[in-house]
């Protein structure tokens, strides 16, 4: 067996990233599945599911049953490829930023890039505050791309992993995922496709 057989295990997708959220490879132990110790070690929060399946040379079927039992025990969470063209929204849960200043404190150290030299140690340190931390999540809003985001909030100048920060909300819930779909819309009178496209944001938080 991988762990105890759930059934109820939540689905898990071949494009969806998996996160670990707790220490897996120190709980790991000698009765667990080959598999699960295959798949283990590419479970880094960058690689989707298919690509994990890939790099540790396992069938895709086997290696997504795996991440179900880890996703039930709540050792991983799933989130979305994180790509530039991405739209998230800032939620309600911000506020714990606020009022929970070892976990501000704990988000400002993951997301910080390692400066390469003195200067840039000194300028990212006065930076990236905790002030500066909640208005950069308050900034994400439904219009706007991460890309566009990282160009308005100049992240770079800032010492700040886009991809980390975006993790880290997702993870505690102060982001969520926006999905925008365009479509088509039919003329009441002639019943024809009219020229113009419009689109639909159906907002999914994760």
């Amino acid at each position: 067996k991988v762990l105890d057989e759930v059934r109820a295990s939540p689905y898990v997708y071949a494009h969806q990233v998996p996160l670990s959220v707790v220490d897996i490879e120190g709980q790991v132990n000698s009765q667990w599945d080959l598999t699960l110790h295959q798949v283990i070690p590419y479970i880094d929060g960058v690689r989707h599911v298919s690509r994990i399946a890939v790099d540790a040379q396992v069938d895709i079927k086997l290696a997504m049953h795996c991440l179900r039992q880890l996703l039930y025990y709540k050792m991983i969470k799933m989130i979305d490829i994180f790509q530039f063209s991405n739209l998230y929204a800032c939620t309600a849960r911000i506020s714990e930023l606020y009022t929970n200043k070892r976990l501000c404190n704990e988000c400002i150290a993951y997301i910080r890039r390692n400066p390469t030299n003195l200067e840039e140690y000194k300028t990212h340190s006065k930076i990236l505050t905790g002030a500066k931390l909640i208005k950069l999540y308050a900034s994400l809003h439904q219009g706007a791309s991460i890309g566009r985001f990282c160009v308005e909030q100049k992240l770079d100048q800032a010492g700040v992993d886009v991809r980390r920060l975006v993790t880290f909300g997702l993870v505690h819930g102060f982001i969520r995922r926006v999905h925008r779909y365009p479509f088509l819309l039919r003329s009441r009178r002639t019943g024809e496709v009219s020229t113009s496209q419009h689109q639909q944001q159906q907002q999914h938080q994760q």
